[in-house]
């Protein structure tokens, strides 16, 4: 018997956060880099302002995965030094996040 409700794959960030990704993921599936950009961009303004605690555990990887989605979306738009360097920011966030959680 299926579970009466839906199954998260990953934990939501109530409030602003979830909801910038949401419109971040729904520019993306309608094809507007531009306004996905801008969204993932806000997203992750806030995800930086947030501390650890605020995000909590389950969260800890969100800012490697927005600032992997913004690169994405930086560099189809043809902005490639900012891509690079949000990239760079995607790629050491998940480092932190690979190091807290692997022994």
């Amino acid at each position: 018997m299926p579970p009466s409700h839906p199954v998260r794959r990953e934990p939501a960030l109530g409030g602003l956060p979830g909801a910038l990704r949401t419109y971040a993921l729904v520019w993306v599936a309608l094809g507007r880099t531009e306004e996905s950009v801008a969204a993932y961009d806000g997203y992750a303004g806030l995800l930086r302002a947030m501390s650890l605690r605020e995000l909590g555990a389950r969260a800890a990887g969100a800012g490697a995965r927005v600032l992997s989605e913004l690169t994405s979306g930086l560099r189809e738009l043809g902005r490639c030094e900012e891509a690079l360097t949000i990239g760079r920011e995607g790629r050491d966030a998940a480092d932190g996040v690979l190091v807290w959680t692997l022994p």
